[in-house]
């Protein structure tokens, strides 16, 4: 339930009361605006984990917002940066954490100066400037150190040899990796349906022919479960969540004497090597799902950098 300011009192009022109602926007707190905010997300099919980092990242502004009595209408971009400064100075936040709050907020604020709603008089926000290293990707040693078949019948290894090849060879996110089932899968035209993904809208990403092969295999060994998930737990035969595969593939990958365990590092590991093979940044960007070009990018900067890297010892 949020508040609704009137000189220096303060009433309560709910999110569907300012979504439905024609409110003054000089009587609307911050956190009431972000309460309308983050139910109207949820109507709009918003996931919840996207909703949680809006919890996060917004919810802390709103709140400082309004400990200096300032209503929804009253802000201006020197309170964003006012904000962003209290974040590195204060709170210490890496640069890449601002970014990441300042990028909600800026959707908050965005929403708010709607001429929809028109609580806020539109201004600019700019994103702060963050370097963002990309981690080292499984080198070919340690790709086919994971990818060699097991040479044993335990289900389990099965089932983490399957899902690693299937990620490091498609580059799909580790949530929509475990809410594949078999249906979702056209053998014979190479493609998958993604119907979760982190942008909420399904989409088709090509299978290479070796990630086919190995998904034909790890389906002839496996049981037909009621669910029908490719990846599943093989005690339960039920759905797998995305902490139960990652601890299973921790383990895999150190079982096969790799000490990188991260299963998101499989995905950047397949857009490094889909761009130093001679891919289409482009293309990449559709087969990652990226909203904007600007993540698929950093993947250019890095495999341009590594084209660049002792370029002189191999030229006079």
């Amino acid at each position: 339930m949020g508040r609704k300011i009137i000189g220096s009192k303060r009433v309560t009022i709910s999110p569907e009361e300012l979504l439905l109602g024609k409110i003054d926007p000089e009587k609307i707190g911050c956190m009431s605006a972000f309460g309308a905010f983050a139910v109207a997300k949820l109507q709009a099919g918003c996931r919840q984990k996207t909703i949680v980092s809006y919890r996060e990242h917004i919810a802390e502004f709103a709140k400082w917002c309004d400990s200096q009595s300032l209503a929804i209408s009253d802000l201006t971009r020197s309170h964003v940066e006012r904000w962003e400064g209290i974040l590195r100075l204060e709170r210490k936040n890496k640069d890449t954490s601002v970014q990441t709050k300042i990028k909600s907020i800026r959707t908050f604020l965005y929403w708010c100066m709607d001429e929809e709603r028109g609580w806020l008089k539109p201004f600019s926000i700019t994103l702060p400037r963050a370097d963002i290293t990309l981690k080292e990707p499984y080198t070919k040693e340690e790709l086919t150190a994971l990818l060699a078949p097991p040479a044993n019948e335990d289900l389990s290894e099965w089932r983490n040899w399957a899902a690693v090849g299937f990620i490091s060879r498609t580059g799909v996110r580790l949530s929509s990796a475990v809410n594949l089932k078999w249906t979702d899968i056209d053998f014979e035209k190479h493609i998958c349906l993604l119907r979760h993904t982190k942008t909420n809208e399904q989409y088709f990403v090509p299978i290479p022919s070796a990630a086919l092969t190995d998904l034909l295999t790890w389906k002839a060994i496996s049981p037909a479960t009621a669910e029908g998930y490719v990846f599943f737990s093989t005690y339960t035969e039920q759905k797998l969540s995305p902490n139960a595969l990652t601890q299973a593939i921790r383990l895999y990958n150190l079982s096969r004497g790799v000490s990188k365990t991260s299963v998101h590092l499989l995905r950047h590991t397949f857009a490094t090597l889909y761009l130093q093979k001679g891919g289409r940044a482009e293309k990449l960007q559709k087969i990652l799902g990226h909203k904007t070009a600007d993540m698929t990018q950093r993947y250019v900067h890095y495999v341009t950098d590594d084209l660049v890297e002792d370029i002189d010892d191999f030229t006079f």
